[in-house]
């Protein structure tokens, strides 16, 4: 999250037509990864409406001001995404707590689900290991699901 928050907006950029994030990971360690292209549509609409787009040092993400209104040139803090995740995720009835680190699982599990491959999916996340990506993957869980549901109780004659 640290690396999402500390984003400015030169490390937004374009390679090959194509848009790229530059995070700034722990350790100095520098990851780069493509921008989806919703992703895209909504950063591009953020930069043309805040003005932001012609600063290359402004915050790609800033902190608002009091009035929740007024983007202000410095970054959002840790603690005002997880705020912000937990009220959207209330306002959209999600029952489950959730944190900026089940948009990982999710994205790893979406990904994998959609028949990507764990390899692939490390680097996407800028894991070191592949047993890290691992942790977050939960793809396997609808099949195990799945293969449950196969077991069928229309025929209770051999329980007898």
């Amino acid at each position: 999250m640290s690396a999402v928050v500390a984003l400015r907006v030169e490390d937004y950029y374009e390679r090959k037509g194509e848009r790229w994030l530059r995070l700034h990971e722990k350790r100095g360690k520098i990851h780069e990864v493509p921008v989806h292209s919703k992703a895209r549509e909504a950063i591009d609409w953020w930069l043309l409406a805040s003005g932001f787009g012609s600063n290359p040092s402004a915050p790609l993400f800033p902190a608002f001001g009091k009035n929740k209104k007024t983007p202000e040139l410095r970054h959002m803090d840790r603690t005002s995404v997880w705020k912000l995740v937990q009220a959207r995720a209330q306002a959209s009835g999600l029952k489950k707590r959730v944190c900026c680190h089940s948009f990982r699982a999710t994205g790893i599990t979406e990904y994998m689900n959609a028949g990507g491959a764990l390899d692939i999916a490390q680097r996407i996340a800028g894991h070191s290991e592949l047993s890290t990506t691992k942790i977050y993957d939960r793809s396997q869980d609808r099949v195990t699901i799945a293969e449950i549901e196969r077991v069928s109780f229309e025929s209770s004659s051999e329980l007898t």
